[in-house]
């Protein structure tokens, strides 16, 4: 299992119309100061009429290429909606974001590649990437969106992009005493490479048990300015021999589950598909 990204944004009571931050991953906690501006949210949707037919590996489709109106340091979260168009074979998903440069800070994982099977005519239902990195000065203010389909001896336009789905981009204050106050991030290769010395890309991974163990984590200051706190994870993970190999008797799951302040934020169980 590969986890990639732990992001933590933090943002005002008071919020702008396009800033409004909700759901069960918000949090709230007391005071608030203006001395940084909070975090910007900028969001961008794949209109009806705008679906995407996805090209065959290793020919990537653009989905999202965005100039955001703001600089600093970025989150971007794309949530998508997959669909097989093929009637008979089995077609794959992988879709990466591109924040700025793309450039990689500290060993952080930016927005490594995810991706999945499907059975044909299926649709993935919602599935989330996320990357983080810095827009405006050396960098562009992009941020795009690629996928691109997979199957051996594959061709195009056997997977789709639904309309509906949609880009999340959430920028930081770029002035110096504002960095670092609103956005965290780390992630699994991270800690392997800074804890544990590991530079074999291969033996940054994470052995997934068959009951509940930490993977990674944050150590937060609170800020004294913000109320709500949303964290973003984002995980790829697949068994060494998939039990699944066939379509409509899928039986292997994973599990994840978030915590904040030692409490479960979020939970997902997933029916791994076939492969």
């Amino acid at each position: 299992m590969r986890l990639h990204l732990l992001l933590e944004l933090g943002q005002r009571l008071a919020q702008r119309s396009n800033g409004v931050l909700s759901g069960s991953d918000t949090y709230k906690y007391p005071s608030c100061d203006s001395a940084c501006q909070a975090p910007r949210h900028y969001q961008y949707v794949i209109r009806p009429g705008e679906e995407k037919l996805l090209k065959q590996n290793p020919v990537e489709t653009e989905l999202f290429n965005v100039t955001v109106p703001d600089s600093g340091r970025a989150i971007a979260r794309a949530v998508l909606v997959f669909r097989s168009n093929s009637t008979a074979d089995e077609y794959g998903w992988v879709a990466r974001i591109v924040v700025g440069s793309g450039a990689q800070e500290d060993d952080i994982a930016y927005g490594y590649q995810a991706g999945e099977d499907l059975c044909p005519l299926q649709s993935s239902g919602a599935r989330s990437v996320a990357a983080y990195g810095q827009l405006g000065g050396v960098s562009p203010n992009t941020v795009s969106v690629v996928a691109y389909s997979t199957r051996f001896g594959g061709v195009d336009d056997m997977v789709s992009v639904n309309s509906g789905s949609y880009l999340d981009v959430w920028v930081e204050d770029p002035r110096p005493q504002c960095i670092g106050k609103d956005i965290s991030a780390t992630s699994y290769y991270h800690v392997a490479r800074k804890e544990r010395g590991w530079s074999n890309f291969l033996d940054r991974t994470f052995t997934w048990p068959t009951s509940v163990a930490p993977i990674i984590g944050l150590d937060l200051v609170k800020n004294a300015g913000r109320q709500n706190l949303k964290v973003i994870t984002t995980a790829v993970g697949g068994p060494k021999d998939n039990p699944t190999s066939q379509c409509g008797a899928e039986v292997a799951t994973m599990t994840s589950q978030q915590k904040v302040g030692g409490n479960i934020a979020a939970y997902a169980t997933r029916v791994l598909p076939p492969s």
